[in-house]
């Protein structure tokens, strides 16, 4: 919902005003487990579980007294959107790829890393390199210059670049270069969800698809990595 109200105001701006969300998401992604590690060790996991919820249930509570509501135009549908043919079938094969990396390349990562005998500061360490990677590549797509000129650039050029950074983990598992691969990884996978929704919704609001198309990646790849792994 906050991703079509930004899209709704910043017509002009699409691209960036998404990876600006998104810069945000993952900034919370890579400073949380630290602070949930630190306070797990201190008061406990339930206690922290039962202090996050409270603080999301304030920030809710907050939400509905100070953000205004926007007036919604008409949404175009499924069908009206994409009848003409002008969405490529390529992109709805994009994005649950691109929302499947990202969230299975994380518990991936934390699992790969134990089984490589790091101990657990260095585990959560590998993670948050992938997730602070994503929080460069975004900070960088988040400015609407960078956004304009990198556009048709990434998705030709950053799945090589995840191919890259993976490669690098395999090779070198056990040592510092596994930082820097998952740190690769995230640069790769950071700017291609906020992009594709972004082209979505140059279609008309009926490409909200996208978030139901992200949704299905999220759930299936985590799975899927579960099972080769395991094998």
């Amino acid at each position: 919902s906050i991703s079509l109200l930004q899209s709704r105001q910043n017509p002009h701006n699409r691209p960036a005003q998404m990876a600006r969300l998104n810069l945000f998401w993952a900034l919370g992604a890579c400073i949380g487990p630290f602070f949930v590690l630190k306070g797990a060790a201190s008061y406990g996991p339930s206690t922290v579980l039962f202090s996050v919820a409270v603080v999301f249930a304030l920030l809710g509570l907050v939400s509905l007294v100070l953000l205004p509501l926007a007036k919604a135009p008409p949404a175009a549908s499924f069908r009206a959107t994409f009848s003409k043919g002008s969405a490529p079938l390529l992109l709805l094969c994009l994005v649950p790829l691109a929302v499947g990396i990202e969230s299975s390349t994380g518990s991936w990562l934390a699992t790969y890393s134990t089984r490589a005998l790091h101990d657990l500061h260095m585990t959560i360490t590998t993670v948050t390199c992938f997730w602070a990677g994503m929080l460069l590549s975004r900070a960088i797509q988040s400015y609407r210059s960078m956004a304009s000129i990198s556009a048709k650039w990434i998705l030709r050029l950053q799945p090589a670049w995840i191919l890259a950074g993976l490669l690098l983990i395999l090779i070198a598992p056990a040592s510092l270069w596994s930082l820097l691969g998952a740190a690769m990884l995230g640069i790769g996978a950071g700017p291609m969800y906020p992009l594709l929704i972004a082209l979505f919704l140059n279609f008309g609001e009926g490409g909200n698809i996208v978030f139901v198309l992200g949704g299905v990646g999220a759930a299936f790849f985590p799975w899927l990595t579960g099972l080769v792994s395991t094998w």
